[in-house]
């Protein structure tokens, strides 16, 4: 059976799962882009013409070879522990650019995946650049989830200093979202989106925060919105129209009326499925297990 247990029903996986397991007839893996049946924004933008740039989005190795770039969530984990690169990157050619951004090991393993993945981030974009950028960092989530999602709840002795630690995150984080402003040009749209993370979502309905900066974006308070309505809003700013299938929308609001007068949303039918892809697998998903563990992300 070549068909990833993730993609059945939570209920029926954990059971299958946990039979298998015993059994040791299946094996764990990573999450890879095996795993998505749809289309990726990028996929959608590099299809129409459009040259896209990916960085360490989840979920994208082994990479698509698109118009454009993208570096998986894996290039980092490749780079520092060597051997033959397998689709960590597409073109291939691009893993060998970043490898001196690398940085020396510091403990800080939060710090250093954010460092890398805006450094090599900033490095690509000032080459042939792209029309689509797309960037995750995930540092914040985990320097939050070590400081005060693992510490004893009675500890209240080191609370400040936790809590420090994570003031100081935000500080470091802020000056990556800095270098990334400074390249704005006047039609450029920066799209952040700050999910509340590991530790808001355990305790009820967590939200999160979305800002748009730049071009054709009107100031104003958009009150609430849904990360779904980030793609279908980062595809029309780019020219393609919406699929009707995606349930979110459009955020008119934040965009001014002459915009959207000139541009006004369209909309097609579906943007088609992604081609069929066999289950992923590569010598390397035990040292990418072993890094989500070590990262707090799985058990």
């Amino acid at each position: 059976m070549r068909t990833p247990l993730g993609t059945a029903s939570s209920l029926l996986a954990a059971r299958v799962g946990a039979a298998t397991d015993l059994l040791r007839i299946t094996r764990r893996a990573p999450p890879s882009s095996a795993l998505r049946g749809a289309k990726a924004f990028w996929n959608v933008a590099s299809e129409k013409g459009l040259r896209v740039g990916v960085v360490n989005w989840w979920a994208t190795w082994p990479c698509d070879a698109v118009n454009g770039y993208v570096v998986t969530d894996r290039a980092f984990l490749r780079l520092e522990k060597g051997g033959v690169p397998d689709h960590e990157a597409c073109p291939v050619e691009t893993l060998a650019g970043l490898a001196d951004l690398t940085p020396r090991a510091t403990g800080d393993r939060a710090q250093a995946l954010d460092t890398f993945y805006a450094a090599a981030a900033r490095r690509l974009r000032s080459g042939a650049g792209a029309d689509i950028e797309a960037l995750y960092l995930p540092g914040l989530d985990i320097a939050t989830m070590q400081q005060l999602g693992e510490a004893p709840t009675a500890d209240l002795a080191s609370l400040d200093r936790r809590l420090a630690t994570v003031r100081e995150y935000h500080r470091f984080l802020d000056e990556r979202i800095g270098d990334a402003t400074g390249d704005l040009g006047p039609q450029d749209v920066l799209v952040l989106v700050a999910d509340p993370g590991r530790l808001a979502r355990g305790g009820g309905a967590p939200e999160g925060t979305l800002a748009l900066v730049g071009g054709e974006i009107a100031p104003r308070d958009l009150g609430s919105a849904s990360e779904r309505d980030v793609a279908p809003t980062v595809l029309h700013l780019a020219g393609l129209p919406v699929s009707r299938e995606l349930s979110g929308h459009v955020l008119e609001a934040a965009l001014s009326p002459a915009f959207l007068k000139a541009n006004p949303v369209r909309f097609v039918a579906s943007y088609g499925r992604r081609g069929a892809a066999r289950a992923a697998e590569s010598a390397f998903d035990s040292e990418v297990l072993e890094e989500l563990r070590a990262l707090g992300y799985i058990q």
